[in-house]
């Protein structure tokens, strides 16, 4: 593919979706274009404000404890292997209010533990430790709303 083809594409790509440079690379990459191009797209998409790794972390952030739920543990992994900047990843992550992050545990455990059988309450407590913990919450916070 024609480097100016696919510089359109994906700044056409990066303006309608928030995107961070690793799946912008992987793109190109499937555009069979050469490594220097790939490098000349990404520079001038991050120049012009098409990519940029800070405010990306924050909407990943945002989408995925607000709406998917995840827990902030599930969340750090994502980003990293997005290949994020740990420093944008924290920062993004303390950005996120603990008091909204708690209500959301607490809710997502409430609505687990409606769906188990009423066994004996250290098999359930053990299920809804793995759940949150499945999830990504953090053990500390989980045993908290348990007492």
């Amino acid at each position: 593919m024609d480097k100016k083809i696919a510089l359109k594409r994906v700044s056409r790509l990066c303006s309608t979706r928030e995107k961070c440079i690793s799946e912008i690379r992987n793109k190109l990459i499937s555009f069979e274009l050469e490594e220097k191009d790939i490098e000349e797209i990404i520079c001038f998409l991050k120049e012009h404000n098409f990519l940029n790794e800070e405010r990306y972390a924050q909407f990943f952030v945002n989408d995925k404890l607000r709406f998917n739920k995840w827990g902030k543990l599930k969340v750090k992994n994502a980003l990293k292997q997005k290949k994020i900047p740990e420093i944008f990843i924290l920062k993004a992550i303390e950005n996120f209010s603990s008091e909204e992050y708690f209500k959301i545990i607490e809710k997502e455990i409430y609505k687990k533990k409606k769906t188990l059988y009423k066994k004996n309450q250290e098999e359930q407590k053990r299920k809804l430790i793995n759940f949150s913990i499945s999830r990504g919450f953090e053990l500390e916070i989980i045993m908290k709303i348990l007492k």
